[in-house]
């Protein structure tokens, strides 16, 4: 929990994106862990009522164009390239926080 994983798009507005940036990373997404991973009953509620699925689902964050700020499956991005991104010296409890601060977001429109 708390790994950035930039994602190659294979989308029209990947293209532009990769265009304009020069990058070819598109599209971020924040990862959560599996719900039973999340210590704080709050936010593992909040992430729940987003996302009807499996409780053994390894879990992101991701604000989509169309769709605002989603939780989704890690498996969506399994055929795509991926860098994960992991801060180094980074507490348990700071990516739990990390996570928490993200949630809050879920619902809200794509920015």
């Amino acid at each position: 929990p708390g790994d950035v994983l930039l994602v190659e798009g294979h989308s029209r507005v990947s293209n532009v994106i990769r265009t304009i940036t020069q990058s070819p990373w598109t599209h971020s997404v924040l990862y959560v862990g599996r719900l039973h991973d999340i210590e704080d009953p709050i936010v593992r509620q909040r992430i729940k009522e987003s996302y009807h699925a499996e409780e053994g689902d390894q879990l992101v964050i991701e604000s989509v164009l169309g769709k605002g700020t989603v939780v989704t499956p890690l498996k969506r991005y399994r055929d795509f390239h991926v860098r994960i991104c992991r801060p180094s010296g980074i507490s348990r409890q700071d990516a739990e926080k990390v996570v928490a601060h993200a949630s809050l977001s879920i619902g809200k429109e794509y920015d």
